[in-house]
């Protein structure tokens, strides 16, 4: 009885393909609103490095919405037993900054991919943090 319990399988970290989308701020603008975007979605922050412009969420489990796996050319989005952390960077791109946003997953599924939707999220918020007090609304969208 005492082998029953032992682990058979570990899962494996995968790093999933990232997400990026450039913003008309600096950095440190970028940088605090994406902190704000995580603690909105509700990410924790596990690891925050200022200096490099990274932060990094805890682990917690996929859901339906953030990651599937390809099974017959379709998404399988029953992801029991994965877990995964949001890992963003922000970085100078010109007058504008680039955001990163990654999935790192740890599951015993191989090829687990992000669905991009949680990735999105973060997105979508940093738009709303970053966005002029005062807009105009024009026929061609927000100035």
């Amino acid at each position: 009885l005492a082998a029953c319990g032992k682990p058979r399988l570990f899962g494996k970290e995968m790093e999933i393909h990232p997400y990026e989308k450039t913003f008309e701020v600096d950095s440190e603008r970028a940088f605090r609103s994406a902190k704000e975007a995580m603690l909105y979605q509700g990410y924790n922050i596990q690891k925050e490095d200022a200096k490099n412009m990274t932060l990094e969420s805890h682990w917690q489990p996929t859901t339906s919405d953030s990651h599937y796996v390809k099974f017959f050319n379709r998404q399988d989005r029953g992801t029991v037993g994965a877990y995964h952390k949001l890992i963003v960077k922000v970085s100078p791109a010109g007058k504008q900054v680039k955001v990163e946003v990654s999935s790192l997953a740890k599951s015993f599924i191989s090829n687990l991919l992000s669905t991009g939707i949680e990735e999105e999220k973060i997105f979508k918020k940093i738009d709303d943090f970053t966005r002029k007090p005062e807009i105009d609304v024009t026929n061609v969208g927000l100035k």
